[in-house]
Formats: structure tokens, sequence, C-alpha cells
């Protein structure tokens, strides 16, 4: 058997298992929802944690495992290891290539939070089959994009989210990608524009942020969330350039992440200022983007200082949920064919069938929880 022939026949199993592995989690999940989340809160949102690392898994998997993203990142060495992963937070991210959301994915799983993002998103995307329906049960924000109608929508969500018992990390287009969409040529010259007429300063390499959703964040998180991060993600030049379809040929990319953090306590009261400080991000962000442009660093000609480097090892445990899930369709497979060789009539077949597919979910379910386990 040829190594081509091998590589098709993992890609199949690959794409079998995370389908079903994705099903049964979401399935389980489903369960949960309509019955242990009126019985006890916490505990399901425990629960589903480590159904979002099993159906996540195979995502993140692709990233680290299959084309082996390598991963920089730019911190401050104090803000690194007392607070990064240990606190509830928000993430401010540029939205400069089609894949950003990628890094931020592997760096969840590597600080081992890949079962606790939450996002706010556009209320249309929960009628995706599987990925939809894990936004809906995963506690995400699904909003109209209308401020009137999505003003209490975001203020309840982070006071439920302030009940969270562990680090939680939020993810919002708006709040995390304030530009909205991506900064393409087009966008940017739209974005000049409007600077130009509001009397702003200009970006070269950014949107100009909407700042009316973080204003509003920033009210209700005041107490909750300990913490903004200001995030810049880059990709080296290199023969792959950053896509979805280079990931999935297994060709590496590396990824350079400056993070900020911003203390609850440095974060101003008044929407104005408050309106300000999002501006000024940007302001820097622009700054190490032009600077990582033209010299491959973001420190180079940016002005900002130096901050110390980080590389995050690719966490273990997801070849772990995955090999299972794999090892669970094959064997699945081969009592489906054994059943259908000895075993023609009655209703030995589904009952037989049905016992397998239960037996490789439950398998797939418990290497998900102890893996993660294992990693915590």
């Amino acid at each position: 058997m040829t190594s081509r022939t091998l590589t098709l026949l993992f890609k199949i199993c690959f794409i079998v298992s995370f389908l079903v592995t994705s099903l049964v989690a979401l399935a389980i999940a489903i369960l949960l929802y309509f019955t242990l989340r009126f019985v006890n809160l916490d505990l399901y949102r425990k629960a589903l944690w480590y159904l979002m690392v099993v159906a996540y898994a195979h995502v993140t998997f692709v990233t680290d495992w299959w084309s082996l993203l390598e991963l920089n990142l730019y911190m401050n060495d104090e803000d690194f290891r007392k607070y990064f992963g240990k606190e509830h937070a928000l993430l401010i991210i540029n939205h400069s290539y089609d894949i950003d959301w990628l890094p931020l994915l592997s760096i969840c799983a590597r600080m081992n939070l890949l079962g606790n993002i939450k996002i706010f998103i556009k209320r249309s995307l929960q009628y995706i089959p599987i990925l939809g329906w894990s936004f809906i049960l995963s506690e995400y924000v699904l909003l109209y994009r209308s401020y009137r109608q999505d003003e209490k929508i975001i203020q309840d969500a982070i006071r439920n989210y302030a009940t969270y018992p562990y680090p939680l990390w939020v993810r919002k287009t708006l709040l995390l990608y304030p530009e909205g969409t991506w900064a393409t040529e087009d966008n940017l010259e739209k974005s000049r524009v409007y600077a130009e007429r509001m009397n702003l300063a200009q970006l070269k390499h950014h949107l100009q942020p909407r700042t009316t959703g973080f204003t509003t964040t920033l009210k209700e998180m005041r107490g909750h969330i300990k913490a903004i991060y200001n995030v810049e993600i880059a990709f080296r030049r290199g023969p792959a350039q950053p896509s979805c379809s280079n990931i999935l040929k297994g060709k590496q990319l590396v990824s350079d992440i400056y993070i900020k953090r911003i203390s609850e306590d440095d974060i101003p009261t008044d929407s104005l200022e408050q309106e300000r400080l999002l501006r000024e991000m940007f302001q820097t962000k622009d700054k190490l983007r032009n600077s990582y442009i033209e010299t491959g660093s973001f420190f180079t000609t940016s002005h900002v200082p130096v901050e110390g480097h980080f590389k995050l090892e690719r966490p273990f445990y997801i070849i772990v949920v995955v090999f299972f899930a794999c090892c669970s369709i094959i064997v699945t497979s081969l009592l489906y064919w054994l059943i259908c060789l000895y075993q023609v009539h009655g209703f030995a077949i589904p009952f037989y069938i049905f016992m397998a597919i239960s037996a490789g979910s439950i398998m797939i379910f418990n290497i998900g929880i102890k893996a993660t386990v294992i990693q915590n």
C-alpha cells in the first residue's frame, strides 16, 4: 500500500470521525441543554466544556498537528505568567486575514481554554448545521447587529459570563474584531474617507473601529471581566500564504502575535474616554503592523516597547482525542461489516449497529474528558 493511499485513507477516516464526533458531542449537549441546565447550571457548563473540547479537537488538530502552525507570542513577562489564561478577559483582535481566528483557537487549545471561548456573532449563523447548533448550546451571544435590539443582549451576556467559575475569554465579532469586516483595499479606502470626514487619525493597515458595542460592553463588564487584551495577529511571509486551503494541504504557517494587557483599573468609566481608548489601541495596532510589514518585527520601527517572547507547546491531548475518535470509527465500521456478514435477518443488525455506535460514542466522550483532565 503506497503512502498516497494511506494518506487518502487517513483523510477519509479523519473527515468521518470529525462529523461523527461533532454530532455525538452535540447530541449529548442537546440532551444536557434540556435537562441538566435547569437543574445545575454550573455542572452543565462544566460538562459542556468537555464536549466542546471534543467537538473542536479536529479543527485544532488540523491547525497544530497537520499543518504544524508555529505561534510566537510577544507579551509582558509578568502579565503572561500571572494573568494570561487565568482571568475573565475581553480580546480586541485585528481582522486582517480570513483565518485570523485559527491562531486564537490554537492559543486557547494550548492554554487549555478550548472549551471556554464565547463569541458574539450574527444571529443568522445559528442556522449553520453543526457549527451553528454549537453556538446556541455554548451560550454564544447571537446579535441582530442593530444596537437598539442588541444592547440588552450584550448587557445580559456580560453579566452571565461573569458567573462562570473558571477563566473565560469573550470572543465577539463586533468587539474583538471591531473593524467589522476584513481590511481589504476597498474597505481601507472607505475607512480613510470616513476618518477624514470625522476628523479621526488615519489608519494605514486597519479599518476604523466601531465603538458603540465596545462602550456598552465595558459599561457592563466593570467588576466582572478583569482585563482587556489588545491583540495583533500577523503571519510571516513565506512560500505558503495564510489561507484555509494551505492549512488543509498541511503547509506550515508561522504566526506572530502581540498581546498587551490592559487592567480593569486602567479602563476609563466615561464612554467618550472608552471610545478614545479603543482608537488608541488601533493606532498602536497600525504602528505594529507597519513595522511588521517593513521589517518582519513588531518593534523595529513602531516605537512600541519590546515584550517577552513566548512559545506555547502544541497540545498533545488533541492527538489523543482525535486518535480515539478515529479508532472508534474503525471499530464501529468493522463491527458493522461483521454483523452484515454473519447476521442478515431480523432485528439483530440495527440493534448491534446501535450498540457499536453507542460504544464508540461513549469512548470518544470519555477519552475527551480524561485527556482534558490530564491536561489540567
